[in-house]
């Protein structure tokens, strides 16, 4: 790459303030150069009450980058993506002080090694699923599933609390508590179940406590746009989204969770039936934690490839601690 033809873009009036450095290649003299990579960050910031707040720092840079893969398919991208952080980094005030956060960067990208070497680590992994129908996953003996009711809103709520202080305490750099954990989640379960025709709530439970849940599956049935602002890039149609996913430790290891998934997708093909090209479901996603030893394992076992990976640098505050 030749670094000498970077261009630094300034700032963007549309937007919060925004930093950017474009690697370009001279093809000749007299002839314009030819742009082969471009990074871009801005300033991020969250309420003290938002719920993102559990996975993302309340202060941080966002960046995302692009290579024109045609012109750059000669480059070491590590090196090219080393160039482009070193010369935003030299653009921002905030570089040295502020929290990283590196979205939708593919698994493919080559680009591993050298945001290890930056001091970026991977927390989120968005991982796909093509359509295809499960087979049936009975649950084990002595358990159920069934749809949820309002009257299971405080165990699934005790659940999901459970589940943000298990990621929490596995990898306390990806995951936090979130501020206002069990009224945010109860407005997100009566939301839910007010619209029972795009969402799914199933419930595991003891057949000698059927009113007591063990797990719960969150899922809904979005709408996937096509398009250049489009940056999932996701196939264009119907999905299914699955929210959150909890098994009780008392009832892991004894397919209940399989049961449950395959429970989560029948009712998924449900609220959208019939063949992509139809209306119906042209796949499943979801996000799991690649540290995450349970999820680790039983997300790719259920056939879920990885498309995006989420990388983060420095720690929760703008001093770079916890």
């Amino acid at each position: 790459m030749e670094q000498a033809a970077r261009r630094v873009l300034t700032y963007d009036q549309e937007l919060a303030e925004t930093w950017a450095v474009v690697a370009e290649r001279l093809v000749g003299p007299g002839a314009r150069p030819a742009p082969v990579g471009y990074l871009r960050a801005w300033g991020r910031h969250f309420g003290p009450q938002d719920s993102q707040l559990m996975w993302l720092p309340q202060d941080h840079l966002t960046c995302e980058v692009f290579f024109q893969f045609a012109a750059a398919a000669t480059e070491d991208p590590g090196a090219m993506f080393t160039a482009l952080f070193d010369a935003l980094g030299r653009l921002s005030p905030d570089a040295t002080t502020s929290p990283w956060v590196l979205s939708l960067v593919p698994p493919g990208a080559g680009l591993d090694a050298a945001l290890a070497a930056l001091g970026f680590r991977p927390t989120s992994i968005f991982a796909y699923r093509a359509h295809r129908i499960p087979p049936p996953a009975r649950p084990p003996a002595g358990l159920g599933i069934r749809p949820a009711t309002p009257a299971d809103s405080g165990a699934i709520t005790a659940l999901y609390a459970d589940l943000c202080a298990y990621h929490a305490a596995n990898d306390p750099f990806a995951d936090r508590l979130p501020p206002r954990l069990w009224d945010d989640f109860d407005y997100v379960l009566r939301s839910v179940l007010a619209e029972p025709r795009r969402w799914v709530l199933l419930v595991g439970y003891r057949e000698d406590a059927p009113a007591a849940p063990v797990a719960f599956a969150l899922a809904s049935v979005d709408t996937e746009e096509s398009g250049p602002a489009v940056i999932t890039q996701l196939p264009q149609g119907r999905v299914g989204f699955i929210h959150d996913f909890m098994i009780a430790e008392a009832v892991r290891g004894q397919g209940l969770g399989h049961a449950l998934w395959s429970a989560t997708y029948t009712a998924l093909l449900g609220r959208a039936p019939g063949p992509p090209a139809r209306g119906g479901l042209h796949g499943t996603w979801l996000i799991y934690r690649p540290t995450n030893p349970t999820g680790a394992r039983f997300w790719p076992a259920l056939g879920y490839t990885p498309l995006y990976l989420m990388w983060r640098r420095g720690g929760w505050d703008r001093a770079g601690g916890r």
